[in-house]
């Protein structure tokens, strides 16, 4: 794993508002189908597979796109991110009540994928405990920034919205990993 999968699914949004700015709604939802596709080829050509959530993802970008160039209103495409949130929250809480958290069934899965000298950890009780616990906030966290994005898809400007959609994303991230760690 790169620094550059820290952008995926922000990817499109970001180029969306840019290219909204400067060449109008049509454009940008263009432009962020063609991202969100691209980010799918390659995680299918680095990772060769290509997982639901990015399916999800992408989808919801097309969907929503496709929403927004027909009622000629960016709010469908700003919403994609809230669908998405709220879908990840609920999935994340529900498995944490049915006793099988996401993050550790996660790592399960992916950990052929941890670098050799830290899959060790993986593997090791106390951190898949922490993860068990991680799985539970997690489902809160997103539903909070998807209330948050939410907001400032109605209330504020695309700037604020995208900071809020990206930075916050990483902010709720932090806070809920803190939180695990220290309480």
């Amino acid at each position: 794993m790169d620094v550059s999968t820290l952008f995926f699914g922000i990817l499109p949004l970001l180029v969306f508002v840019v290219i909204d700015s400067f060449s109008g709604l049509r454009a940008g939802v263009v432009a962020a189908i063609l991202f969100a596709l691209g980010e799918a080829v390659y995680t299918l050509i680095v990772f060769q597979t290509i997982d639901n959530l990015t399916i999800g993802s992408t989808l919801l970008v097309l969907v929503f796109g496709v929403l927004s160039l027909k009622a000629n209103n960016a709010i469908f495409l700003k919403l994609q991110p809230v669908v998405l949130g709220l879908i990840l929250g609920v999935v994340l809480l529900v498995m944490q009540v049915l006793g099988t958290p996401l993050m550790v069934l996660m790592v399960e899965k992916y950990q052929y994928m941890v670098p050799e000298q830290y899959r060790a950890m993986v593997v090791n009780p106390v951190y898949l405990k922490m993860l068990a616990r991680l799985s539970g906030v997690l489902g809160f966290g997103f539903l909070l920034h998807a209330a948050l994005v939410a907001w400032s898809a109605f209330y504020t400007s695309k700037w604020w919205w995208i900071a809020f959609r990206g930075l916050g994303f990483y902010v709720m991230l932090m806070l809920c990993v803190a939180y695990v760690r220290f309480f």
